[in-house]
């Protein structure tokens, strides 16, 4: 990713929808870097689509019973929506990532046989420097449904209270 050759051809907002294997600390970085250097250029926001690697389903469907907004669209499945926000540490800097993340638990499959060990999918998409309308435009462009979405004023207070700049810290000395 190359935002700097980017811009020589437009200077018009970006939005990078990148999938699970954009991932990496270093590709948010280089947006960062970008933004902090082109500071009268509209910045660059992205939504890059979290790859849950060895994470364990049944911690985050254990969070999502805590801390999710949860629907049941019909029976033997039922969806969890919530945030969180953790950080990152690269070159010398913390960032701040929000993800909102998905956990789908089914206790009936496809044919309507009940199972005897639920399944749970997870799922969570990184955003930065969104407002809450743009950020509510891609939950549902992932096809997140209106009756399980924040309010904009929700969704507003979530991204205000999560900040997303960079923050220098102090390297350990050797």
């Amino acid at each position: 990713m190359n935002a700097g050759r980017t811009r020589q051809l437009t200077a018009a907002p970006l939005l990078l929808r990148l999938d699970g294997e954009n991932d990496a600390i270093e590709n948010i970085a280089e947006v960062e870097a970008h933004n902090e250097q082109e500071k009268k250029a509209a910045p660059v926001q992205y939504g890059i689509k979290w790859n849950p690697r060895q994470e364990s389903p049944e911690h985050w469907l254990a969070y999502a019973e805590e801390n999710g907004d949860w629907s049941e669209p019909h029976a033997g499945k039922r969806i969890a929506l919530f945030d969180v926000v953790e950080t990152r540490t690269h070159d010398g800097y913390e960032y701040s990532l929000w993800r909102v993340m998905r956990v789908i638990e089914r206790t009936i499959d496809k044919r309507g046989q009940r199972l005897l060990v639920p399944e749970i999918e997870i799922e969570g998409w990184s955003y930065t420097r969104l407002t809450a309308a743009e950020a509510l435009r891609q939950l549902r462009a992932q096809g997140f449904s209106e009756e399980i979405l924040p309010c904009p004023s929700t969704m507003a207070e979530v991204l205000n209270r999560n900040g997303y700049r960079l923050r220098p810290v102090l390297k350990a000395k050797p």
